[in-house]
């Protein structure tokens, strides 16, 4: 984690939850263009913030390719529903509402993976089971074992294929079939690994007590005034956004016709605790530093 954000990602996890929970919920409620749009540029700017110089950004572009192909190319052409024709495929009209609907579900479903990526960035596994673990250790733990489990299996498989380079078994002049058997011999490889490392993790939770009726666990995560505080501010934005949603404030019709709603004053202050929901970490960081320079001096 970028040491650039220090000060949100040490608050308390109760705090971080709510913040992602409330953006992938408002984010996903919503199909107005103005709110999914301040929803992936905000997601963008704090995952930078939080990943500095290792924000990929180049794979928030892989993963919106087929995204964009299916819903605006190819869904428009099996959903016959709007007002403006366009052209013809099989005596079958294909309309230009449904490209804007599927352009719109599109930017929805990618700002929703970019707050999935924050919040992998945010709750770490020890953070997750802090928050699951006493209501469900079971299901706390196994949260905890795939975020821990798939970023170190692709690690893991990473090492075993610059091995099979050193040893001059994978090279520019491998042909195809060579290339995948020894791929699959990657995997078997990795696979075993694998089970190993999952034996040696199990012995040793056995050994230190796991399961055991009344075994107490260590936590270093404590309830401050200021979390408090945020946790109050997080719930008031969110019934206010929450209550947008559901008087349709932001409601935007696409099919057949499109219709917006007329923006008054209730719906603007909503994109504005939005915005600033948002961008939160940022804000933050930004009185933290205001706040320190002011004592330094």
């Amino acid at each position: 984690m970028n040491s650039r954000c220090p000060f949100f990602t040490k608050m308390h996890p109760l705090v971080l939850l709510i913040y992602i929970l409330g953006m992938l919920i408002v984010t996903m409620s919503s199909l107005n263009p103005l709110l999914l749009s301040l929803s992936l540029i905000s997601g963008i700017a704090v995952l930078v913030f939080l990943k500095g110089r290792k924000a990929k950004l180049v794979h928030i572009i892989f993963f919106s390719i087929p995204i964009l192909i299916f819903m605006i190319l190819i869904q428009p052409l099996f959903y016959h529903t709007g007002q403006t024709v366009l052209f013809y495929v099989n005596e079958s009209a294909v309309y230009k509402e449904n490209y804007i609907y599927g352009g719109i579900v599109s930017l929805m479903l990618i700002a929703g993976v970019v707050w999935c990526m924050v919040l992998r960035e945010l709750l770490d596994s020890e953070k997750i089971y802090y928050l699951f673990g006493k209501l469900s250790p079971t299901l706390g733990l196994f949260f905890t074992m795939i975020l821990r489990f798939i970023p170190l299996m692709r690690e893991r498989l990473e090492q075993i294929h610059e091995g099979e380079i050193s040893m001059g078994r994978i090279g520019p002049n491998t042909g195809h079939i060579a290339t995948i058997r020894n791929r699959l011999k990657e995997v078997s490889i990795l696979v075993g690994w694998s089970l190993e490392s999952s034996i040696e993790t199990a012995n040793s939770m056995e050994s230190r007590g796991y399961g055991l009726k009344g075994r107490t666990s260590y936590n270093r995560f404590n309830f401050k005034g200021l979390d408090i505080g945020l946790i109050i501010l997080e719930s008031l934005a969110l019934v206010y956004m929450i209550a947008v949603l559901v008087t349709k404030g932001f409601r935007v019709y696409y099919l057949p016709v499109i219709i917006l709603n007329k923006w008054d004053i209730f719906n603007i202050l909503g994109l504005i605790v939005f915005a600033s929901f948002a961008l939160l970490p940022i804000i933050q960081e930004i009185i933290y530093k205001i706040w320190e320079a002011m004592n330094n001096d």
